[in-house]
């Protein structure tokens, strides 16, 4: 599932903020707890409202679908409390985005689709252009999911005529990358590149640089699927050299060595492995640290990969993808690591193993599905 675009509500204290941004989820759980009661023991409504509808997105991130849910009822039914103000409704707006969320986790497109557009309802009543920009865009990740190309296409179409005359942004940069990926899907290879540059060009002159590097990475999957796999190399390899962000920098490795593979060359592949290995020392325990090693070694499971590295290497890469999950509460990835494990045991012969750790993977995915 997409993770959201956009953070968590101003309000929130820095503390969970930086916690939550930098990917120390679990961390940021006792503190939203105790800024809940903190609220409610002060009779500050709208504070308490806040902190429980980013308590949920944690949970949501996290993958504890069951608490998410449960997190953000008590949203609503504190929300429920307040007179009908505008910044009631902008309260509302706020819960819903995040509920769509914890819908499309839960792999309930449609239903996700159906809140987000009430979102966008309210704040087009309200007056929030900028907010209602970001909840069309949630739109999209439905219509993506949804497998709905053409509609997400015309959605990100309407979007970008808003934002043409609207200054620089995140949001418009977020925008345009969005437009370009689903015109990728769509075979439309020329259209997406052009859009994907002008993406890029704004996200350079505003010098964001996560959005440069998310721009770099779109651009080499344009060019990948489109056959031109010099031109995918080289936009992975700016990444690599320019990004100053870990966990942007592996992803572009990442992709390299998956391309290189697919085309075995492998005195290439050799070369990028300790370079790989390098960038995961450097990485942060967070979300990006589990699925990199997850990635790596999903690359690496493939029967003619076994010249490059050893089954062993491999499981070591899932023994520290599932030790970092584990730590930092995030169910979902413990679930997919473990799976991957089985993958694993089962290339190898090792058959009892790998059928044990795909019911124990099967078994955490029903328990966040639940």
């Amino acid at each position: 599932m997409p993770d959201s675009r956009f953070p968590i509500p101003d309000s929130l204290d820095q503390q969970a903020q930086h916690l939550y941004e930098t990917g120390q989820y679990q961390e940021a759980i006792p503190l939203l707890e105790q800024l809940i009661t903190n609220y409610s023991n002060s009779g500050d409504l709208i504070g308490e409202i806040n902190a429980l509808v980013n308590l949920a997105l944690v949970y949501q991130t996290l993958g504890d679908l069951d608490q998410a849910k449960q997190t953000i009822s008590q949203s609503f039914s504190q929300i429920s409390k307040l007179d009908n103000t505008k910044e009631r409704q902008q309260l509302r707006a706020q819960t819903l985005e995040v509920q769509g969320q914890i819908y499309l986790s839960l792999g309930q497109g449609s239903k996700a689709l159906s809140i987000w557009q009430e979102t966008s309802a309210i704040y087009q009543d309200i007056g929030d252009l900028t907010r209602l920009t970001e909840s069309q865009i949630y739109q999209v990740q439905a219509l993506r999911v949804l497998g709905l190309y053409h509609q997400a296409t015309k959605t990100l179409t309407q979007i970008q005529e808003t934002l043409e005359n609207q200054p620089d942004s995140a949001l418009k940069i977020t925008a345009l990358q969005y437009l370009g990926d689903v015109l990728r899907r769509v075979g439309k290879f020329k259209e997406s590149k052009a859009i994907l540059q002008q993406s890029l060009a704004i996200a350079e002159n505003l010098r964001d640089q996560t959005l440069i590097a998310d721009n770099l990475i779109s651009l080499g999957n344009t060019a990948r699927l489109k056959g031109d796999t010099a031109d995918a190399l080289e936009f992975y390899q700016r990444v690599v050299e320019e990004s100053p962000l870990a966990d942007m920098k592996i992803q572009g490795q990442l992709n390299q060595l998956s391309i290189v593979i697919a085309q075995q060359e492998w005195s290439q592949a050799r070369e990028l492995l300790p370079a790989i290995d390098n960038s995961l020392t450097k990485l942060s325990p967070s979300k990006a640290a589990i699925y990199a090693r997850i990635n790596l070694a999903k690359t690496l499971l493939k029967p003619t990969t076994s010249q490059l590295t050893s089954p062993k290497d491999i499981a070591t890469y899932l023994a520290d993808a599932i030790k970092l999950a584990r730590n930092l509460g995030d169910k979902r990835a413990e679930a997919e690591a473990i799976g991957n494990l089985g993958t694993l045991y089962e290339y190898n012969q090792r058959l009892d193993e790998a059928e044990d750790l795909t019911e124990k993977a099967l078994l955490i995915s029903q328990e966040i599905q639940a």
